[in-house]
């Protein structure tokens, strides 16, 4: 007969889901950067998109805005690929 550890643990982990799963702090914590993210590109797009201005300069601010949110999130996963990398080689 198998053991009933991995039922145990999944039994566990359902259980934990439940009762913490609607908790409103832990949604407040999970949702910190989407909602950082949502924040500077609404604010990006008040500040850079008015419907004044010429096609270009908005192609332009759209490419410049495009850069400040990307940029930080494309750096940061070649730093931890990195990181992952030389962890590898090491081992």
């Amino acid at each position: 007969m198998d053991s009933p550890i991995p039922f145990i643990v999944l039994l566990a982990v359902v259980l934990i889901d439940a009762v913490s799963g609607y908790l409103p702090e832990f949604r407040f914590v999970f949702a910190l950067p989407l909602k950082l993210i949502r924040g500077i590109t609404s604010w990006f797009d008040d500040r850079l998109n008015r419907e004044n201005r010429g096609r270009n300069t908005r192609r332009f601010r759209g490419a410049f805005v495009l850069l400040v949110i990307a940029l930080p999130v494309w750096g940061g996963a070649v730093v931890l690929t990195m990181r992952e990398l030389q962890i590898s080689l090491v081992i």
